[in-house]
């Protein structure tokens, strides 16, 4: 799904994931909002092997200069995006489409 060392490249800062999760949906389907505070705060790598998602990600980090705002895409098996959501974001996910 990702190579470490150029996933650092492109943040600019090391990551260390310690879990891999996986969830299954049903078309019309929302998840979310979903985050951890404090120091069980987790950044997450999203992507879909089945279908198609809307996954909207909301910045509810306080002292963040883009605190409240958000930030949508597609993500789908065709499109093979995956979506990279820091530490203290928060985020959703629409499962809209099945194939």
């Amino acid at each position: 799904m990702f190579r470490k060392d150029e996933l650092e490249s492109r943040l600019g800062y090391e990551i260390d994931f310690v879990q891999e999760n996986q969830s299954i949906s049903k078309k019309g389907v929302l998840r979310g909002l979903h985050f951890q505070k404090s120091e069980a705060a987790q950044a997450k790598l999203v992507s879909v092997v089945k279908g198609e998602v809307l996954d909207v990600v909301v910045d509810i980090r306080p002292n963040s200069s883009s605190y409240g705002e958000h930030y949508k895409t597609k993500l789908s098996d065709e499109n093979k995006k995956s979506l990279f959501i820091p530490k203290g974001m928060a985020h959703f996910f629409w499962h809209y489409q099945m194939k």
